[in-house]
């Protein structure tokens, strides 16, 4: 029993040894070390704390900031989009003036042509038909100086608004240009006086028949021995090609073949092509007929050039 006694006393005393040793000093000194080192963390975590503070009212500072920029934005994107609203508005404008502009434009076109169509009604009863101006316009010459100076006799055969350098440039129209005032089928030069005639998108405007019994014959009584005559003309063939392949309109084709036919004298009365030509140059008596060009585009109208040698 004693020793019993003395283990519970010995166990009682090992019980509070452990509050014996806090309270010795190195206890005390390990603690006032805890306690600094707790000091030290919860200044660190105010400090912590105090920057998290600083960059959240940073991000906020910048957030707001991005929200003005795109409030800015947006409010920019909206003066561009009625700008292209505007826009859109002058574009749909402009191409109302531009087709306003077109019908003007076609129906000037309709008035001019009203006007030439009522001019030729009121000459009608005092003109001749066009194919025959011979029976109406007389051999003028307006310009004898220069017929005189000229080295060699070349004749520019209905030249129209068109006169030739160092030709004679003549039309039954008195133009600017225009040497003698003459029907090109009754030319008042001497037989064999002229070296070279020029006739450029003229013989469409005779007959078949006019070419072969009275032009042309008379072209070629004009012309010296080896005098040339070359002749421009809108080229039939190549004209319909163009048409049926679709690269010219039927107002294109009619027009060229027969003429706008607003004045007297812009009727054409003859489908002409290379070919036919040469063969009817050849048949009028000329000896050399070279074919120069054909299917050439010239403006609105495909032409053929010949060259032919008496």
């Amino acid at each position: 029993m004693g020793f019993i006694k003395k283990f519970k006393h010995i166990g009682k005393r090992l019980a509070k040894l452990p509050r014996a040793l806090w309270k010795t000093p190195q206890t005390k000194e390990n603690l006032d070390i805890v306690r600094y080192q707790l000091d030290s963390l919860k200044n660190q975590l105010n400090l912590i704390e105090t920057q998290n503070h600083r960059i959240v009212d940073a991000y906020g500072t910048m957030l707001l900031g991005m929200q003005k920029s795109l409030e800015k934005l947006a409010y920019q994107l909206e003066k561009i989009k009625n700008l292209d609203s505007n826009i859109t508005d002058i574009t749909s404008d402009l191409n109302f003036v531009k087709i306003d502009n077109n019908n003007i434009k076609n129906r000037l076109e309709f008035i001019r042509k009203e006007i030439f169509f009522e001019i030729q009604k009121i000459l009608r009863d005092v003109t001749i038909s066009p194919h025959k101006p011979s029976e109406r316009v007389k051999f003028k010459v307006l310009n004898e100086e220069k017929i005189k100076n000229l080295s060699a006799l070349r004749l520019n055969l209905g030249c129209g608004h068109i006169p030739k350098e160092g030709f004679v440039n003549i039309d039954f129209r008195e133009l600017p240009g225009v040497d003698v005032i003459a029907d090109v089928g009754g030319l008042d030069f001497e037989k064999g006086s002229v070296d070279t005639i020029y006739a450029s998108h003229l013989i469409e405007h005779f007959s078949y028949r006019t070419l072969e019994d009275s032009i042309l014959p008379h072209w070629y009584a004009l012309l010296k021995k080896n005098g040339n005559l070359t002749v421009l003309a809108p080229d039939a063939q190549a004209m319909i090609k163009a048409y049926t392949e679709g690269s010219i309109s039927f107002q294109v084709l009619r027009e060229v073949m027969y003429g706008t036919q607003e004045y007297d004298g812009d009727f054409h009365f003859n489908l002409l092509t290379a070919e036919s030509t040469v063969e009817l140059l050849k048949q009028i008596g000329f000896s050399k007929v070279n074919l120069i060009e054909q299917g050439r585009r010239n403006g609105l109208c495909y032409e053929f050039e010949i060259q032919a040698i008496k």
